[in-house]
């Protein structure tokens, strides 16, 4: 896919192009590790519910829509995917933002509420470690115009 996305370029590639670099990266590590890199259903419920509202997706919130435990759920996300449900919600929240940066004209401060940061510079902060430029280079490097 990776491939087809580089050479035909149909629309978003460029957002697409860092975002599958970034799962093959990920995937080569936890395979590196010994982890199991399978997306379970588990996975795929947290993904819907912090994308419905990644202001306000919390743990607690997860466990009340599955009916466990806060303390339950945290284990089964763990034990399921090898990662904390922060880690994950942190790079979901930065891969909508990414998104948010290329298919839409937000500011940048509006794009750190939509995804739950008050401060933009924990934003800047935290999208820099995930990617490596800043919200405004990412979007200028990326952007299709």
């Amino acid at each position: 896919m990776l491939t087809v996305e580089a050479s035909d370029r149909p629309a978003h590639w460029r957002s697409t192009v860092p975002a599958y670099c970034s799962l093959i990266a990920t995937e080569l590590a936890r395979n590196a590790a010994g982890e199991c890199t399978t997306f379970s259903p588990l996975a795929h419920s947290m993904e819907r519910y912090v994308r419905s509202d990644p202001a306000h997706a919390d743990l607690a919130g997860f466990a009340r829509m599955l009916g466990y435990s806060k303390d339950y759920t945290g284990r089964l996300v763990r034990e399921s995917t090898g990662r904390t449900f922060q880690d994950l919600t942190g790079t979901l929240r930065m891969g909508i933002a990414a998104s948010r940066l290329l298919d839409t004209d937000d500011t940048v401060a509006s794009i750190a509420r939509t995804v739950g940061y008050d401060n933009r510079s924990g934003f800047h902060k935290r999208f820099l470690s995930v990617y490596g430029l800043t919200p405004s280079e990412y979007r200028s490097m990326f952007r299709m115009r």
